[in-house]
């Protein structure tokens, strides 16, 4: 990103990472979810993930297939993770400088985290984008700050080696989770969630997506087809 500073002048900011949020208003879609997603847990409890090799230490973790589920409200959310993801590509790309014509696999999965449950730092290789929605939050216990927060580490590792004050070269970007919220970022991007100390479920809803075919066509293009994509 380039910010004019004066004539003769400019400030470069490089090596920046795209992190999309999206907040989206749907509770009867977000209670829904919850039910559909603690009646698999119940028929499938072997998925539970102390004994998966896996970013979660606890809780419960479903099989990569849940965007073939049969529920309509599977197909809303599928619907509402391709907007955000096409969004954040044509942010990521160049604004609406270019048209995008994309075809992709997708994948999503579903975690609940109960009292003491996390995910450690990790990233989701052999994918370009990823991303998660919230569908619950729980009720978390007061006075604990990074309560079930997702954090996400300065990809710039060797920016931790000097600090400046005033920047935030080796820091940590955290967000607090709500029912609705969206996040989409690039696979690489390194990130974990703290535990969770609460009543009731934290449940969320994660997603990677791999391009096959990409390409930017200049605006004045005609509307490409919309994008395929095979979950």
């Amino acid at each position: 990103m380039l910010l004019d500073v004066k004539v003769g002048q400019a400030l470069w900011i490089t090596f920046g990472t795209p992190l999309l949020m999206r907040q989206f208003d749907a509770p009867d879609l977000n209670a829904a979810l919850q039910r559909i997603l603690l009646k698999r847990e119940a028929s499938h409890p072997q998925m539970r993930t102390g004994q998966l090799n896996r970013s979660n230490l606890g809780g419960w973790r479903s099989e990569p297939d849940l965007l073939s589920w049969p529920e309509p409200e599977i197909a809303t959310l599928k619907g509402m993770i391709h907007e955000a993801v096409s969004q954040m590509m044509q942010l990521a790309a160049a604004g609406a400088q270019v048209q995008i014509r994309a075809d992709f696999n997708l994948v999503a999965w579903a975690n609940i985290n109960r009292r003491g449950s996390y995910n450690v730092s990790h990233n989701h290789p052999g994918n370009h984008w990823s991303g998660v929605y919230y569908v619950s939050t729980g009720q978390p216990d007061a006075g604990r700050p990074l309560n079930g927060i997702i954090e996400f580490q300065d990809p710039r590792p060797a920016g931790a080696a000097a600090p400046i004050p005033g920047f935030d070269f080796g820091h940590r970007q955290t967000i607090e989770p709500k029912p609705g919220l969206m996040l989409v970022f690039p696979s690489w991007h390194v990130h974990m969630v703290h535990p969770f100390f609460g009543d009731g479920e934290r449940i969320s809803i994660a997603f990677n997506l791999a391009l096959h075919e990409f390409e930017l066509l200049p605006a004045a293009t005609p509307a490409p087809e919309p994008a395929k994509v095979r979950a």
